[in-house]
């Protein structure tokens, strides 16, 4: 199957689904926009190794809802970015199956690699004490490579064909909300994500990519 059709699959799903929790009633969900810049960088092993982390990007919108006084679980949508540096280690070239690219030995390239995805997991928030409530938010990130790219001596290349469609993630925040308003909170935190399925289809390299960074927005 195309991966363009399950990118629209997933996509479609999505958007039904945020759809659906927006019109149901409104006190029953907080709803909150986040961005979070933040660096990646990967553990590897085969034929290459990391050579420096890169700027990543994230931003997402959640929908939560309390089962419990201080407990919810929440659901939503999130495009990410990650960048990082690779280095060939084997004594040959590393050809890649999208373009003309290939990889010298101790030669170095940037890699950049787009997703979209399905974060979904529980929060904890404290009371209010003084003039903040803290929080831990904890789950998966299922979701699906919508574009990936490398660049090699200034040249880029697409590298649709060397990613595996499908990933997922831990992600792990924590911070705090400030009252700004009735109902309208801001929150700043920090951010941390493990990529645990493998980046690269290929099977002399395994790419598992970490993220880490701030994580700011309003909740409503």
């Amino acid at each position: 199957m195309n991966w363009t059709l399950y990118v629209k699959i997933f996509c479609l799903s999505g958007y039904s689904l945020m759809a659906s929790i927006c019109f149901s009633q409104k006190h029953d969900w907080n709803f909150s926009i986040n961005s979070s810049p933040a660096i990646s960088w990967a553990t590897v092993s085969g034929d290459i190794k990391p050579d420096g982390a890169g700027f990543s990007f994230d931003f997402s919108v959640y929908a939560e809802k309390y089962f419990k006084k201080h407990i919810a679980y929440y659901i939503g949508a999130s495009f990410s970015q990650l960048s990082g540096k690779l280095k060939n280690v084997s004594t040959g070239d590393i050809s890649f199956k999208s373009g003309n690219l290939n990889l010298h030995t101790a030669q170095s390239a940037k890699y950049s690699i787009q997703y979209l995805t399905v974060p979904i997991g529980i929060k904890l928030q404290t009371r209010q004490y003084g003039h903040f409530f803290y929080y831990c938010r904890g789950g998966l990130m299922p979701g699906v490579r919508i574009s990936g790219s490398m660049v090699e001596n200034g040249n880029k290349h697409a590298l649709s064909k060397d990613l595996n469609l499908m990933t997922c993630a831990v992600q792990l925040s924590s911070g705090l909300l400030y009252p700004a308003g009735k109902d309208t909170f801001l929150n700043a935190g920090i951010i941390f994500g493990h990529f645990f399925t493998d980046t690269f289809s290929a099977s002399n390299m395994s790419v598992l990519p970490f993220f880490t960074g701030l994580q700011v927005g309003f909740m409503f």
